[in-house]
């Protein structure tokens, strides 16, 4: 099932090449710099950090029947301080690191509900966990789906969807230290399957800012590693339901400059046993490719 949906969504791009799509993709560039004089009063130490986003939403009705939406979101910061007494400025480090890639292929036959199958990538641009060696693109996650899914508003630019299913996921990690004497590395894969709902919302508001926001619920039926976690304190932690709330909210300032508020909230048990809460604003440059 999984290596049909695969090739359903292929099929549909070679299908629609070269044909008008709805497109939008917005790049933006953020810069914040404090710096201190060596004189100056307090402990405040300088700080350096800097951005790059990218999203964009591609969608087209290729037939009166067959509906694609696909989604990309990338990002690569770094930050860098300084104290007082330093002469140098430290090394920086990440800030902020996403891959997420997703396409969504929707049947339309002015049904209450659309079936749909999907196909989503997620990663990160530098894996820098192992500190002896880097890994670009490490880890994958990769997610196949299929269920129903309704438009539950839509205008000329704004959206609100939702939709559920059956998903099936693989974790690969390309740089797994398979021995911890002579430090070899190999890959190591993890695969789970459940329940998952999405709710995606565009919306406008006047002409200079849009709303981007997503929330999404996951619970997982099977576990690849259950086996190898029972007798633990952790050996159920699979199987509570996972919870994602991504919200961008971008404001252009004149032609080139843009603020973006980014606001994203976690929960996955087997990462932590609190909610994690993400939130960056800045301003930059941005410049509308299409």
């Amino acid at each position: 099932m999984k290596r049909i949906i695969s090739i359903i969504i292929i099929l549909s791009f070679l299908l629609a090449a070269g044909e008008e799509w709805q497109k939008a993709f917005d790049a933006s560039f953020l810069m914040n710099l404090n710096n201190y004089s060596d004189n100056w009063a307090g402990e405040e130490a300088s700080s350096f950090n800097w951005v790059i986003n990218g999203n964009g939403n591609f969608q087209k009705q290729i037939y009166s029947y067959l509906n694609s939406s696909n989604r990309v979101k990338l990002s690569f910061g770094q930050t860098s301080s300084k104290m007082k007494s330093d002469s140098l400025w430290g090394d920086p480090t990440k800030s902020s690191d996403v891959i997420d890639l997703e396409s969504i292929e929707k049947i339309t036959l002015n049904w209450l509900v659309d079936p749909f199958a999907g196909l989503r990538v997620e990663s990160q641009f530098i894996d820098e966990s192992d500190t002896l060696k880097a890994c670009y693109v490490n880890p994958l996650r990769i997610t196949e789906s299929f269920g129903i899914a309704r438009v539950i508003y839509k205008n000329m630019n704004a959206e609100i969807s939702s939709r559920i299913g059956a998903a099936f996921k693989q974790s690969l990690n390309r740089n797994f230290i398979t021995d911890t004497l002579n430090m070899s590395r190999g890959s190591d894969m993890t695969n789970d399957g459940g329940v998952e709902f999405v709710s995606d919302a565009i919306i406008p508001f006047k002409e200079n800012a849009t709303y981007t926001g997503r929330f999404s619920l996951y619970k997982a039926l099977f576990y690849s590693e259950a086996n190898s976690l029972v007798g633990l304190p952790n050996e159920n932690d699979w199987k509570m339901v996972d919870a994602a709330f991504d919200n961008i909210l971008s404001v252009k300032i004149g032609e080139y400059f843009t603020m973006n508020l980014n606001i994203q909230v976690l929960y996955d048990k087997e990462v932590d046993l609190k909610t994690r809460i993400k939130e960056t604003l800045g301003i930059g440059i941005n410049y509308k490719f299409l």
